[in-house]
């Protein structure tokens, strides 16, 4: 998932999202999230469908984040109480 779709569903800007996720890093796993390459995005982005045009011309490469594991609860909690 990328991070403009798990913002969606945090219901919070991007940035923000990218900026609560590396402020806490230590405890997310270490293949938690990556950041697509140049490469990667421009093969991928024309396959996805965005849901907002302002996602399209964007100004740095996205980051991915892998599905949750069952050990990833905790921190996703965490992240989740940080917009609160």
């Amino acid at each position: 998932m990328l991070d403009f779709d798990l913002a969606k569903l945090y219901e919070v800007e991007t940035r923000i999202l990218n900026q609560a996720v590396k402020r806490n890093i230590d405890v997310f796993p270490q293949d938690f999230m990556f950041q697509l390459s140049q490469e990667e995005w421009t093969a991928n982005s024309s396959q996805i469908v965005m849901s907002s045009r302002k996602n399209r011309g964007m100004s740095y490469l996205p980051y991915a984040f892998r599905e949750p594991q069952k050990s990833d609860i905790e921190a996703n909690k965490k992240l989740k109480t940080l917009h609160t």
